[in-house]
C-alpha cells in the first residue's frame, strides 16, 4: 500500500510525525486487506465475506470521522466570518 509506505518512510527519515491514530489506522487497514487477500487465495468464501464486511465497516467509520471533523471546523469557523 503506497500511502502506508510514504508515512513509514517519512517517520523513519525523521520528518514530520504522523499522528498516532492515523498510523495505527493505516496499519489496521493493511491488516484487513492482507486478510482479504489470504482468504481470496484460499478460496474461503465465508472468511472472505466477513473480512470484506469488516473492511467496508472500517472505511465507513473513517468517512464518518472525516465528515465529523469537517463539520466541527466549519461550525467553529463560521462565527468568525464578518459581512463587509
Amino acid at each position: 500500500m503506497l500511502i502506508a509506505k510514504r508515512i513509514r518512510t517519512r517517520i523513519e527519515e525523521g520528518g514530520r510525525r504522523a499522528p498516532l491514530p492515523l498510523l495505527s489506522g493505516v496499519h489496521y487497514l493493511r491488516y484487513r486487506i492482507s486478510r482479504v487477500s489470504a482468504a481470496h487465495e484460499d478460496r474461503d468464501k465465508g472468511a472472505l465475506s466477513i473480512e470484506l464486511a469488516l473492511l467496508v465497516l472500517v472505511l465507513i467509520v473513517a468517512a464518518g470521522l472525516v465528515v465529523a471533523a469537517i463539520t466541527r471546523v466549519v461550525t467553529s469557523e463560521s462565527g468568525k466570518i464578518v459581512a463587509p
